[in-house]
C-alpha cells in the first residue's frame, strides 16, 4: 500500500458538482483537519456511464483543477468505477463501441450480448474471462485517467462488481425495467456556471501523509516469497470447471436461501457461458476480484513503480493481496458503529484483507453529533478510515459540528504518530499474514476472559482501543 492511504478519506454519493467537491476540500483545510484522500462517486459521470464525466456538473478541466490543487497540497483524488457499461450502440460511446469491437462482454447462451440494468440504465458487461479483457480494460483505465489530458487520480474505487443487477430474474424485457426505474436518475438541481472560481488562496496549514516518506529500512525484515496469482483472469483455464452444466443451473437441485429468490435475481444470469468456456454458475463469486485484480494491474502499468490503492465491494479469497474493501453500506446507528468492529476485524484478521473499513458515521440514515464524534474516533483505529454517506442522508463532514472536529483532530493526531508501527504491521501482514488488527483472543487464546470481548481490539500487537 502506498504510505499516504493510511490517512483520512473523505467521500460522500451526492456532491453534485465541482463546486461542491471543491468546497469540502476548502473546509477541510479551513477546520484544520488533515484530509489526506477526497473522492467523488458517480455523480461525476454523464449519465452514470462509465469512462466518463458530465460536462455541465464535472467538466473536465475543472476535475484536472481540482486534482491538480489536491497534488500541489500534497493530497491525494480517488474516483468510483463500476464494472457495468452502458449500452449505447451508435451513439459514441467509445467505451462501449471498443468493448463491442474487441467481443468481450458478457453473451447469452445463444450468443447475444447479456443485458442488465444499472445506474446508466441499459448495460453490459466485461467477461474477465477472455483474454482481451485485461488488455480492453487497461487501454480504458490509461486513456481516461491519462496524466495530460484525463483526471489524474492516485486509486480507483470499485463498486456493483458482484455483478449487480436491478433486475429480477428473468428480466424478459431490461430496457422496460430501466425506464420503470428511471435509470439514469435525473439531476436534482442545475448545473454551476462552468467558470465558477474554486478554492480560496491558501496553503494547508496541516501536514499530510503525503508529504511524509515510509519507514526506509522496512523492506529488508522479512524474506519475500513469490506467490501465483490463481485469479488472474490468463491464469485460468477452461478446464478447471466443467464447459457444460450438467445439471439445471437455473435451478440447481441444491437451492441456497438467496436473499432474491433465484440466484439469478439482482445479478448476471448464472446460466451465462464465459469466452473460455466456463459456466457462470461456478465462476460467480470470482467476478469482483478479477475486476479488482485487472483495476489494479491498469494502474500499474499507468504509474510504472508506484503502489495504487484499489478499494472495492467483493471480493474472493485471496483478494487481500491486491486489494483493500470496505464494508459496504452501514447505517448511521449505535448498532452498525458496533458491528463495524467485528467486520473489521473478520476481515483484517480471519480473511486476510488488511485495508479494511467501514464507512464512518454511517451510509444510510442521519446521523447524529454524538454518533459521528465517536466514530471518527473509533474509525481511525480501523486500518481504512473514510467518512462516506449517502446522497439522501444530511451531510456529515467532520467540520459541521465542534465536537466532531475536536474528536476527529485528536484521532488523527494519534493515528498520524502510529503511521510508522501500523506501516510495520501492514509490511508484516504482506509476508507471513499477521493480522495489523486483532481480536483480544487471537493474542490471549489461554485466557477464556477474552473470548467473549468483541467490543475491543488491538491495534497492531500491541495497542488496546477500547471504543
Amino acid at each position: 500500500m502506498p504510505y499516504w492511504v493510511f490517512g483520512f478519506h473523505q467521500c460522500r454519493w451526492g456532491y453534485r458538482d465541482f463546486v461542491e467537491v471543491s468546497q469540502v476540500i476548502a473546509n477541510y483545510s479551513a477546520a484544520g483537519i488533515p484530509l489526506e484522500t477526497m473522492w467523488t462517486d458517480i455523480d461525476y459521470m454523464k449519465s452514470r456511464w462509465t469512462f466518463t464525466t458530465d460536462p455541465d456538473y464535472f467538466p473536465l478541466n475543472r476535475m484536472r483543477e481540482i486534482v491538480k490543487y489536491l497534488h500541489d497540497h500534497n493530497q491525494q483524488y480517488i474516483l468510483m468505477m463500476d464494472p457495468a457499461v452502458a449500452y449505447q450502440p451508435n451513439k459514441g460511446y467509445d467505451a462501449f463501441d471498443r468493448g463491442v469491437a474487441e467481443d468481450i462482454f458478457l453473451k447469452n447462451p445463444n450468443g447475444s450480448l447479456y443485458l442488465g440494468v444499472v445506474w446508466p440504465g441499459l448495460t453490459v458487461y466485461p467477461d474477465w474471462f477472455h483474454p482481451k479483457a485485461l488488455s480492453y480494460w487497461t487501454d480504458e483505465i490509461l486513456r481516461f485517467f491519462d496524466e495530460s489530458n484525463g483526471i489524474n487520480v492516485d486509486g480507483i474505487w470499485i463498486d456493483m462488481n458482484e455483478v449487480a443487477n436491478f433486475c429480477d430474474f428473468p428480466c424478459p424485457d431490461p430496457r422496460q425495467v430501466a425506464i420503470d426505474r428511471n435509470m439514469p436518475p435525473p439531476r436534482p438541481r442545475d448545473p454551476p456556471a462552468k467558470d465558477t472560481h474554486i478554492f480560496p488562496q491558501q496553503r494547508n496549514i496541516y501536514p499530510t501523509v503525503g508529504a511524509l516518506n515510509p519507514p526506509s529500512a522496512i523492506g529488508s525484515r522479512f524474506p519475500s516469497t513469490p506467490i501465483v496469482d490463481i485469479l488472474d483472469p490468463l491464469n485460468v483455464k477452461g478446464n478447471v470447471f466443467s464447459s457444460q452444466p450438467t445439471v439445471d443451473v437455473l435451478n440447481p437441485p441444491y437451492s441456497i436461501a438467496n436473499a432474491y429468490s433465484t440466484l439469478s435475481s439482482k445479478t448476471a444470469a448464472v446460466n451465462i457461458i464465459h469466452q473460455n468456456g466456463l459456466v457462470e454458475y461456478d465462476t460467480h463469486n470470482l467476478y469482483g476480484t478479477m475486476m479488482s485484480s485487472a483495476t489494479r494491474d491498469a494502474m500499474l502499468e499507468r504509474r510504472p513503480g508506484e503502489r495504487v490503492l484499489i478499494i472495492t465491494r467483493s471480493t474472493f479469497a485471496g483478494a487481500g493481496r491486491k486489494v483493500g474493501k470496505w464494508l459496504g453500506d452501514n447505517r448511521s446507528t449505535w448498532e452498525h458503529y458496533r458491528n463495524s468492529i467485528a467486520g473489521t476485524l473478520g476481515f483484517a484478521s480471519v480473511y486476510q484483507m488488511p485495508m479494511v473499513g467501514a464507512d464512518v458515521c454511517g451510509f444510510f440514515d442521519n446521523t447524529t453529533e454524538t454518533l459521528c464524534a465517536r466514530w471518527a474516533t473509533l474509525g481511525a483505529f480501523h486500518p481504512f478510515y473514510r467518512n462516506h454517506n449517502a446522497e439522501d442522508s444530511k451531510s456529515q463532514e467532520y467540520y459541521l459540528w465542534e465536537s466532531v472536529t475536536e474528536a476527529a483532530k485528536n484521532a488523527i493526531s494519534i493515528r498520524y504518530r502510529l503511521l510508522d508501527y501500523l506501516y510495520t504491521h501492514f509490511h508484516r501482514a504482506s509476508i507471513d499474514g499477521t493480522p495489523v488488527i486483532n481480536p483480544l483472543w487471537f493474542m490471549y487464546p489461554k485466557d477464556a476472559n477474552t473470548y467473549g470481548i468483541d467490543l475491543q481490539f488491538l491495534f497492531g500487537d500491541s495497542i488496546l482501543v477500547s471504543p
